[in-house]
């Protein structure tokens, strides 16, 4: 940085000037010159606006958005499939296994719903009780309560069925068959064991706004539930049985 004196107008030395004084003697006319230090400039901040710009990332559509998040609930809600379920015995006592022959295999499954069942009974019971206090009491007429009583007793039925009810699994070359039923009471749905896609957890029903996940015989269009009642550990062991023995008709 050259400075020039203000009265003869000669150049200050370099040297004189990396003294660091705010007044320096001109060795020319030895007249006083005032020296400025120059201020420090800050910085210019980082222009970041290109860089967002190259690293913004395109939006993901709102489609793939909403099967995204699906797909993370899905993982929180369903059981975990272990790898490999060993044993021909299930485990617990709600599981029973019977063998007609190499083409036909029966699992039998007790209890159909047992916490929806429970809770359909409590309320069947609460309300035959009040229907017959009505009726027997001679507080109301016969025919106005007679509808009331169909009610309770078709709600009565279907309580015992989801509580003391069983489901056999028929596994069969040709089809397979769930029947689920209690005494004279049920319902029965058959797929082709050729139709059968693949066997996994499906869910079965709801229970405190949270899924409740049983095994699934699943074709194109239709899938059929079953053993939505066991536990984890007998509900792995039935999905890698059917599995193994819907493999094993299939090789007949």
């Amino acid at each position: 940085m050259a400075i020039q004196c203000s009265h003869c107008k000669g150049s200050i030395p370099d040297h004189m000037l990396q003294e660091g004084k705010n007044k320096i003697t001109c060795p020319f006319c030895e007249g006083t010159v005032r020296v400025e230090k120059p201020q420090a400039t800050a910085p210019a901040a980082p222009d970041f606006s290109t860089v967002a710009k190259d690293q913004e990332a395109t939006p993901m559509p709102w489609g793939e958005q909403i099967q995204q998040f699906a797909q993370q609930i899905q993982q929180l809600d369903v059981p975990h499939e272990p790898p490999m379920v060993a044993g021909d015995v299930p485990p617990g006592n709600k599981i029973r296994v019977e063998m007609f022959g190499p083409k036909e295999i029966h699992i039998v499954v007790r209890g159909c719903n047992w916490g929806i069942g429970c809770m359909m009974l409590f309320f069947a019971l609460f309300w035959n009780m009040i229907v017959c206090t009505i009726a027997f009491g001679g507080t109301g007429p016969g025919l106005f309560i007679l509808p009331f009583g169909i009610i309770g007793m078709v709600v009565l039925l279907i309580a015992l069925f989801l509580v003391f009810g069983s489901t056999r699994v028929i596994l069969q070359r040709e089809k397979c068959t769930v029947q689920k039923k209690f005494w004279l009471f049920g319902y029965t749905s058959t797929l082709l064991t050729a139709d059968i896609t693949e066997v996994r957890y499906v869910e079965a029903y709801r229970q405190n706004n949270r899924p409740v996940y049983g095994v699934g015989l699943c074709t194109g269009l239709r899938k059929t539930s079953f053993g939505s009642t066991l536990n984890d550990e007998a509900k792995a062991w039935l999905l890698h049985f059917v599995r193994r023995s819907l493999e094993e008709l299939r090789k007949l």
